[in-house]
C-alpha cells in the first residue's frame, strides 16, 4: 500500500470519527428520519429516539407513565426551557402546556414522524424555534396505541 493510499485511509476514518462527535452543540439532526426512503420508525425506533433527544438535551425528558394494555408503558417527551419538567411549575410561571398526542389510531404514522422531527427541530433551535418555549412547556405523547402500533 503506498503512502498516499495511507493518508487517505486515515483522512477518511478521522473524517467519519469527527463527524460522529459533532452531537448536538452545532446543530447537527441527531435523529435519523428517513421519509425520502418511505420509511416510518417502529415502535421500538421511536421510543429510542426519544430517549436519544432526552440524553443529549438538558431541556427535554423522556417519562414513563404505567403500563397499557399491550405491557408496554406509555411514554411522555417534555421539552422545558427550563429543565422543570413539572406542571405546577410551569402553571406557577404562567406557561401554556401543549399536549401532541400520536399513534391513536394504528397504521397512521404521520402525527408520530412530524413529532419526531418537530422535537428534534426544536431541541436543535431550528430557526430560533426554542423562542417558543419562553413562555411554552411542549409535551409529546410518541404513540398512545402502543398495541395497535406493534
Amino acid at each position: 500500500m503506498n503512502k498516499l493510499n495511507l493518508l487517505m485511509i486515515l483522512g477518511f476514518s478521522l473524517l467519519l470519527t469527527s463527524c460522529a462527535d459533532k452531537g448536538p452543540a452545532t446543530g447537527e439532526r441527531l435523529l435519523d428520519l428517513r421519509y425520502e426512503d418511505d420509511y416510518t420508525p417502529t415502535y421500538y425506533e421511536i421510543i429510542d429516539m426519544y430517549k436519544l433527544l432526552d440524553k443529549n438535551y438538558r431541556i427535554a425528558e423522556l417519562r414513563e407513565y404505567g403500563l397499557t394494555d399491550s405491557g408496554k408503558p406509555l411514554h411522555l417527551f417534555i421539552i422545558d426551557k427550563d429543565g422543570d419538567f413539572d406542571p405546577a411549575a410551569a402553571r406557577s410561571k404562567g406557561k401554556q402546556i401543549v399536549m401532541i398526542n400520536n399513534g391513536i389510531h394504528p397504521g397512521e404514522p404521520c402525527g408520530i414522524d412530524a413529532s419526531l422531527q418537530y422535537a428534534d427541530d426544536m431541541l436543535r433551535n431550528m430557526d430560533g424555534m426554542q423562542s417558543l418555549l419562553e413562555n411554552t412547556v411542549v409535551c409529546i405523547i410518541p404513540v398512545y396505541n402502543i398495541g395497535g402500533c406493534l
